[in-house]
């Protein structure tokens, strides 16, 4: 697994993988990471967060339907606080 020393590459690291379960794609980012765990041969420490981070992309996957959550217009973000349908609905990035 390519570790990015720089902070801009990390960042776009985690953005890709981060636009790719908004896409729907949260299987793949789940196995990619397991994957390049693997391909790296890390140690059993060195694994053990990579690992819980696909683990638990893999079990919340049906959390994760970002990109079915938009089809039927569901906000993209939450405000924090629980509240009416309209304020939920305001609390949405602007398409």
């Amino acid at each position: 697994m390519r570790h990015p020393e720089i902070a801009e590459e990390r960042e776009s690291w985690v953005m890709d993988r981060t636009t790719a379960i908004l896409e729907g794609r949260a299987q793949d980012v789940a196995v990619g990471l397991h994957r390049a765990a693997t391909r790296k041969q890390l140690g059993q420490s060195e694994r053990k967060p990579v690992d819980k981070a696909a683990d638990y992309i893999d079990n919340n996957q049906e959390r994760l339907q970002y990109d079915q959550a938009l089809v039927y217009g569901l906000p993209r973000r939450s405000t924090g606080k629980r509240g009416s349908v309209s304020d939920e609905r305001s609390a949405t990035i602007p398409a």
